[in-house]
């Protein structure tokens, strides 16, 4: 008999009187989904495991019910379950909370496990070798009623119930998983779920505080430039939450030339581009289902846009027309208009003409490591005060023109009314009549400062040194204050021997560093922001000066302008994995007593401790897509995996159209909560879209695969 695993899933909220919101997810769509969506095939209305080998896999949806709810559905087990063939299904909620209910993982029982960033809790279990039969057809359902959960399984032939103290007002993540050996990688398929939303959740949800930026806009599409252009009108942006989790959009209007139109309700993932457009058309010109918001258009060359909530509230406005292409020739047609930075996005002079071949890249917006910086302060310096440097885009909450066509800046200086003492953390409160030109907060709300004094040796460290970097880059130098205590940068020097024979200045007189604070160096910011994304721009300073550092080995000294020694660096290539060669474009970090290499992702400037996550067990976050021969990027991933290690990672790469593959790495081991960067190489003819799959296996000999898809370039 043929192993197989049928899933049968529907789902109702208890609080029937309330409003509630039907919705489908068709496994036909399975781009809807994220996860292992590559290890899975549709056929007959139903979704089908077809992995490659055995190992986990995972497939999630964003969900939003509660906080009482009601899940039932059947499976059916055509084998006997073990440690390495069992399935479960997950409801995520925030702060890292989860309910797993799990089939024969564990002395072939039924169990509800509550896991939490503190560890996990056994709720309910069926006694040992509840599933010890060669077939297993179970019904089950699983109910939260306040802070009881019940579990019914085949009508009542098992019922367990619960006391629970971990709930929590909404789930807003569905994952459907399974464990498998090679001999059952094709025996798993799963059904269409149907399911019911309670309303009055929902509407809360979009009362959050939210934003929205433009990122692209396609007036004219035709004459098509390639068979993959758009030949429909179609805006593209994202949404952003103070919250994070995702939010439901009822209600929302898209005004054009004031002239409203109300878009279908749908759910919104912060910081995931969002197509508004016709639905058919988009899917045709490639862009990803999960992101098209189906709404036909029709948009005027000349085009003024809002974008209102469910209250009338604008989130979005911008301003456009065919001026705004360069050159003008693509006004013609086929070409979108893109947003240089979409912080900017609601000013007009900001936006210019797409440079991808097609003629546009709706529906591929990836947002950098780090969400884009507003703004607001440009710079921030002491003398016998408190210097900041102003930049817009800003305005006050006084009636006044619309937005800025230019980046200007303004000097303001305050003196505080009370004594301070050197070192003095001290904070200025900005006034909360600053805003954005869009209408939304600034990102800054608090300046923090001090009257910064002279460092002690132990007081401030060489975190991160780039000395070899690429042809045409620049080196850095990172430095992070260890001390409770404001610390003063202009003051300090840097040399490339001791004793020294030159020094060079470090930073512009007025500088300083926070406590705790990290701060990069280098004479171009922008340059070095372009080169590593990875970086957070508002940590990258400029530098008054640095020392030649040789491209191979060296010594690198930092000294108080009297001539105390602060720290100290020997740098080598030798510090880089031999795969590296001299490690050209990546810097070396510091790790506690000594310096290591930063890896293939090659620098983290201003950023410390570099990629810091919170440990969401399970996550995996793609954080850069990109492979640039060129450029020295790679694709990166953070990851935070259960405490079933030590773990050793291994990684392929795989064409989409499968003219190379380059097969599995050695494996290497790495930390259940880590990040990793595509170690593996290419041809060096590749171009394109390609997919970087990466395999886990722990000490327990559990395997864990992922693949995510990359573009070289």
């Amino acid at each position: 008999m043929p192993f197989f695993l049928t899933w049968m899933m529907a789902f109702s909220l208890l609080k029937a009187h309330q409003p509630t919101q039907a919705y489908y997810f068709p496994f036909q769509d399975i781009q809807a989904w994220s996860g292992d969506t590559a290890a899975f095939a549709v056929a007959d209305s139903a979704l089908w495991l077809d992995a490659p080998s055995g190992g986990t896999w995972e497939l999630s949806h964003p969900l939003q019910g509660g906080p009482d709810w009601q899940w039932h559905g059947s499976v059916q087990l055509d084998f006997n379950p073990s440690s390495v063939n069992c399935a479960w299904v997950e409801w995520s909620g925030p702060m890292n909370h989860s309910y797993r209910l799990i089939f024969g993982c564990l002395s072939d029982k039924i169990q509800v496990e509550a896991l939490s960033p503190h560890g996990s809790q056994w709720l309910m279990s069926s006694q040992p070798g509840w599933l010890n039969h060669s077939q297993n057809t179970i019904e089950w359902s699983l109910t939260l009623t306040g802070h009881a959960m019940t579990l019914n399984v085949n009508d009542g032939e098992l019922i367990l119930q619960q006391t629970v103290d971990v709930g929590w007002p909404v789930i807003n993540q569905l994952t459907l998983g399974q464990r498998v050996t090679s001999t059952r990688v094709q025996a798993i398929s799963w059904r269409p779920i149907h399911g019911q939303l309670d309303q009055a959740v929902m509407d809360s949800l979009s009362l959050r505080s939210l934003s929205w930026k433009w990122t692209e806009v396609m007036l004219k599409p035709l004459p098509p430039m390639h068979a993959q252009s758009p030949a429909c009108d179609a805006l593209e942006g994202f949404a952003g939450s103070s919250v994070g989790d995702s939010l439901w959009a009822a209600g929302w209007q898209l005004e054009v030339n004031g002239q409203p139109q109300t878009l279908p309700s749908r759910w919104l993932l912060p910081q995931q581009p969002i197509v508004i457009g016709d639905r058919d058309c988009l899917l045709q010109a490639g862009v990803n289902s999960r992101w098209i918001w189906h709404q036909a258009l029709s948009l005027p060359t000349q085009v003024h846009l809002l974008l209102k909530d469910h209250r009338g509230l604008t989130l979005a406005e911008i301003t456009l027309s065919d001026d705004n292409h360069d050159p003008p020739d693509k006004a013609m047609g086929g070409w979108s208009l893109t947003a240089r930075d979409s912080s900017c996005s609601c000013l007009p002079g900001s936006w210019t003409s797409a440079t991808a071949a097609k003629g546009s890249d709706l529906g591929q917006f990836m947002q950098d490591a780090l969400p884009p910086r507003q703004g607001g302060v440009h710079h921030v310096w002491t003398t016998d005060r408190l210097h900041i440097q102003w930049r817009h885009p800003m305005k006050s909450m006084q009636p006044m023109p619309y937005g800025w066509e230019a980046m200007a800046s303004d000097h303001w200086t305050y003196s505080p009314s009370f004594p301070t003492l050197m070192g003095d953390r001290q904070t200025l409160v900005i006034p909360p009549s600053f805003i954005h030109c869009d209408g939304s907060a600034l990102d800054t709300a608090v300046i923090a400062w001090g009257m910064s004094a002279m460092p002690d040796s132990g007081e401030v460290q060489l975190n991160e040194i780039l000395f070899n970097p690429l042809p045409g880059g620049q080196r850095f130098v990172e430095l992070r204050n260890l001390s409770s205590r404001v610390l003063d940068m202009g003051s300090l020097v840097l040399s490339d021997q001791w004793p020294p024979m030159a020094w060079r200045q470090l930073a512009p007189a007025g500088s300083f560093l926070l406590p705790d604070e990290t701060r990069a160096f280098v004479m171009s910011p922008p340059a070095l922001v372009n080169d590593y994304p990875l970086g957070d721009s508002t940590f990258i300073a400029t530098a008054a000066s640095l020392p030649p550092l040789d491209d191979d080995h060296g010594e690198l000294l930092l000294l108080t302008s009297q001539g105390q020694r602060l720290d100290q660096a020997f740098y080598d290539d030798a510090l880089h994995h031999p795969s590296l060669g001299q490690g050209e474009g990546i810097a070396i970090l510091k790790q506690v007593d000594h310096w290591i290499s930063a890896g293939a992702d090659s620098a983290t400037p201003g950023r410390s401790p570099p990629l810091v996550h919170a440990p969401l067990m399970g996550l995996m976050d793609i954080q850069q897509r990109h492979f640039g021969w060129l450029s020295g990027q790679r694709p990166l991933l953070s990851f935070a995996l259960r405490a079933e290690g030590p773990w050793v990672i291994q990684e392929a790469l795989f064409s989409i159209d499968g003219t190379w593959t380059i097969t599995w790495s050695d494996p290497l081991p790495v930390q259940s909560v880590d990040h990793w960067s595509c170690h593996v190489l290419p041809p060096k003819s590749a171009r394109g879209a390609a997919l970087w799959v990466l395999q886990w296996t722990a000490s327990t000999g559990r395997v864990i695969r992922r693949s995510f898809p990359i573009i070289i370039d």
